[in-house]
């Protein structure tokens, strides 16, 4: 065998050498393309196959260039003895979706690399829906690792909500020093962990303070306003969820509308506006003049959120991207939107797909007895409701009481509605607005008036002790709740009560108030006017000063025309609200439902005065017009005189005026009786010949 030559080896060190100090180089600069990369690294591994850290740095540019199936695959090709690669293998599973081989495979992470094994191995647990675990892994990082980054502080907060432990956010924040303004993330989480609390109130002044925030991060990057919208889309998205608890619709459908034409969304916030989207449109068709079509445009909405074949699981991008609970949310809302386009057969196979997937979703019960109700089996959903109300949680068991009285109320049974609501626990549902305006219109309509005031009084009393705002309104309902009673007293003739519950509104004042304390006075002062009480004019005092009116002003208004009222078509008389619509509604909406006339009385039309011409005097208007004014002059009577003398003076040979030959014709002037003279003759003699040689000259 020839031996090696010695040079030649050198130059392969050489070369190799020189390889690797522009990969370094490359490496470092940060922005080298995948393309480049190989460029370097496949020469480097042909000299020297099998080289650990080559492969690995082949291996991390696929990852970096998210080429995640070609670095398994290197994975899977590189022998053990080329070094541990296991963390990498994992995270490119985490990276494709395949969370349980990720997990299965992060157990095999080596010790030294424990810190970076438990961050991936609790985001696992994250993403799996074990936020016990999750949570437990992220309180070894920080006690034992004393890992404080800003990605563990999100990721900690995060944990907590999603897995149902809003309650303990400030605790933990407090004890691992996370504050709301570490960062637009932080305080988004923290926002999150305040809805699910029901304080949507400071909910909504965190995002804002969050949004503030991002914003300044990122125009520090000197990013455009378009792609700063993109990034925030998520904390706008939620912050449009809290403002549409807060009563603020109108806000929150602009702020959707907004995010939906944004053509860079990121795919899991589009799917969670569009889903929102839907379900605010259908809640403000509800009572309408068309819910089923609102229902069917929220469905069309939804449809291309699901995959294809598949009632019980989202497109593949959605999979990956969105935790359980939000797409129970959005499969949930889909069932119910076929329920209400009467697509019985449809939401029979989603809900059973959904319930396939997710047999333990708290609303799967809800959703059944919404579907035998559709379908016209009131009776075993009104049973399958009861069953629900002895067992479950406590929001399952309140959903059950609110639907049972929906379907009892708009089955015509008031009485059963009723008493389905008056059950409803006192420490949640019972004294709410939307609840108690319910009640107490059920209560007016069966002439129970006492009952109505002993209601409204109870809810006075629980509010007054109670040192919290109404859910979804952000305000304390006390001055409705005095408005509807001093009305209440009215109607039962309890006036004195009625007029030292208004001295109480009037002493309370507010700005949020003036409203609800003018019903009261009007009310008040019909009744003492009607009573022919003079007391009447001692509610003056209360009333606010009026600003002195200048005399251009006067002169304007006395010479103004007189304003006509509207015509209304009259109030048809309501059946008793739905108790689970009222219930999703604020202070204000339910008063104003409970509080709607019923129908007066048809009255007979008036005639209307005829319209004449400007100018036009009926006592004088002279003769009649002429009845034949619309026929063509030829067939009126008045022609048919004209005609016959016209054809009088044609037989006695007069001129008369007409179209031609309608008279007499003078007959020398006729062409046609003159002899004609002969052509030929007329002819020149050389003419002829003249004309033939002309056209023999002219031919070729």
């Amino acid at each position: 065998m020839a031996p090696a030559d010695p040079a030649a080896g050198e130059g392969a060190e050489a070369k190799l050498k020189q390889l690797f100090t522009k990969l370094n180089a490359l490496l470092k600069s940060g922005d080298g393309s995948l393309k480049r990369t190989l460029r370097l690294i496949d020469p480097i591994l042909a000299l020297a196959p099998g080289d650990p850290d080559v492969l690995k740095c082949k291996v991390v540019a696929y990852i970096r260039h998210e080429e995640f199936e070609l670095a398994l695959q290197l994975i899977r090709d590189t022998p053990a003895s080329a070094g541990d690669l296991a963390f990498e293998q994992a995270y490119c599973y985490y990276r494709l979706g395949q969370l349980e081989r990720a997990l299965q495979a992060v157990q095999g992470v080596d010790g030294a690399r424990r810190q970076a094994r438990l961050q991936l191995e609790a985001q696992l647990h994250y993403k799996l829906g074990d936020y016990a675990a999750a949570i437990r892994i992220y309180g070894e990082l920080f006690k034992e690792h004393k890992v404080e980054s800003l990605e563990l502080r999100t990721n900690v907060i995060a944990a907590y909500v999603c897995g149902g432990k809003a309650e303990q956010v400030p605790d933990v924040a407090k004890n691992m020093r996370i504050a709301a303004g570490d960062g637009s993330d932080v305080g988004f989480n923290m926002a999150c962990a305040l809805l699910q609390l029901g304080s949507f109130a400071d909910a909504e002044q965190q995002l804002q303070l969050a949004l503030r925030s991002g914003r300044e991060e990122l125009l520090e990057e000197d990013l455009e306003d378009d792609i700063i919208a993109e990034e925030l889309a998520p904390l706008t998205a939620q912050l449009a969820f809290a403002q549409a608890h807060l009563g603020q619709a109108d806000q929150a459908a602009a702020g959707l509308q907004e995010l939906l034409s944004m053509e860079g969304l990121d795919s899991a916030t589009a799917a969670v506006v569009a889903n929102n989207r839907a379900a605010a449109a259908w809640a403000a068709a509800v009572g309408g003049a068309a819910p089923k079509k609102a229902a069917g445009d929220a469905l069309r909405k939804l449809d291309p959120l699901v995959a294809p074949g598949s009632a019980g699981y989202l497109i593949p991008a959605l999979e990956q991207r969105l935790l359980d609970s939000q797409k129970q949310e959005v499969l949930a809302n889909r069932v119910l939107l076929m329920v209400a386009i009467q697509k019985q057969g449809a939401a029979e196979v989603a809900l059973a797909a959904l319930q396939k997937r997710f047999p333990s979703y708290h609303r799967l019960p809800l959703l059944q007895a919404a579907l035998l109700a559709a379908s016209g089996k009131v009776p075993a959903a009104d049973a399958a409701l009861q069953r629900m109300e002895g067992s479950g949680s406590a929001e399952l068991r309140e959903g059950a009481a609110l639907m049972r009285a929906q379907l009892a109320a708009s089955s015509g049974d008031a009485a059963g509605a009723l008493a389905v609501l008056q059950q409803l626990p006192e420490d949640t549902l019972r004294h709410q607005p939307a609840v108690v305006a319910t009640v107490v219109r059920l209560q007016e309509d069966a002439g129970n008036m006492e009952g109505a005031v002993q209601t409204l009084e109870a809810a006075l009393e629980w509010w007054r002790h109670s040192m919290i705002d109404a859910p979804g309104s952000g305000a304390h309902p006390e001055h409705w709740l005095l408005q509807r009673l001093v009305q209440a007293k009215v109607a039962v003739d309890d006036v004195a009560g009625a007029r030292q519950l208004y001295d109480e509104m009037a002493a309370a004042g507010g700005a949020d108030s003036a409203a609800a304390q003018a019903e009261a006075l009007a009310s008040l002062a019909t009744a003492l006017g009607l009573r022919g009480e003079t007391d009447v004019k001692g509610l003056q005092e209360g009333l606010p000063p009026l600003e002195p009116l200048e005399a251009a002003t006067l002169a304007r208004l006395e010479n103004a025309p007189a304003a006509s009222a509207p015509r209304k078509a009259a109030a048809k008389p309501l059946a008793a609200p739905a108790a689970a619509a009222i219930a999703a509604a604020d202070s204000t909406q339910a008063a104003e439902v409970a509080d709607e006339p019923k129908a007066k009385q048809k009255k007979g039309r008036k005639k209307r005065k005829p319209r004449y011409p400007a100018g036009f005097d009926p006592a004088n208007s002279g003769p009649p017009p002429n009845p034949e004014r619309w026929l063509p002059k030829w067939q009126r009577s008045e022609f048919k005189k004209q005609r016959k003398a016209m054809e009088k003076r044609i037989k006695a040979g007069k001129e008369v005026k007409g179209s031609q030959g309608k008279g007499v014709v003078d007959e020398s002037l006729d062409v046609s009786n003159k002899a004609r003279p002969d052509p030929a003759a007329a002819r020149p003699a050389g003419a002829a010949a003249a004309k033939s040689a002309g056209r023999r000259k002219g031919r070729r």
